[in-house]
């Protein structure tokens, strides 16, 4: 049973080691430091598996939505988001974005000086491959803000497991607002 609050100044200092806690369970989180529960878990899944068709792979455990390497996984969502990005880019060098390149030119022959392209064809040119970003970057964000807010609530649930005749109701309005 946690102490009884009897004064304001009990108050602060309980709620400043709450947040003492969180913040050193977060940075410990960030820096790579785990609980041995959560790897002990991690290593039997793996020496657990003896068929080999059957064995956990790396991206299976980094996809496990209750993983706790917070550098790892916003690394890996940055990784997904640079192939979609990559894999939406013309190919510049090919016929067709060669043919698109001349016609444009060729529309802006007379509005330019000769052997100086008008600005308009680069920001043409540029505008198509900028719009390529965006659903991507929107994609990443939402990955990111849907995975903070997952290891947040894990966190304030770890960090107020032991006081519990008040947890419930600060678990509630912190959810509230991060959510």
């Amino acid at each position: 049973m946690p102490p009884p609050v009897t004064s304001e100044m009990d108050c602060w200092v309980l709620y400043t080691d709450l947040i003492k806690k969180y913040r050193e369970i977060i940075n410990a989180r960030v820096n790579g430091v785990y609980d041995n529960e959560m790897q002990l878990k991690i290593e039997e899944s793996i020496f657990a598996t003896t068929d080999l068709s059957r064995t956990v792979n790396p991206t299976q455990l980094s996809n496990d939505r209750f993983d706790e390497r917070i550098a790892f996984q916003l690394y890996n969502r940055q990784k997904e988001c640079r192939e979609k990005l990559h894999n939406s880019f013309t190919h510049f060098f090919s016929s067709g974005y060669q043919k698109l390149v001349l016609k444009l030119l060729e529309e802006n022959a007379a509005v330019a000086l000769p052997n100086f392209p008008s600005f308009s064809i680069i920001e043409r040119l540029y505008r198509a491959e900028q719009s390529k970003f965006r659903k991507p970057c929107e994609d990443l964000i939402e990955s990111y803000v849907e995975y903070s807010k997952a290891v947040l609530i894990k966190i304030l649930n770890e960090v107020f497991a032991e006081e519990t005749s008040y947890k419930d109701q600060i678990i509630h309005k912190l959810t509230d607002l991060i959510l």
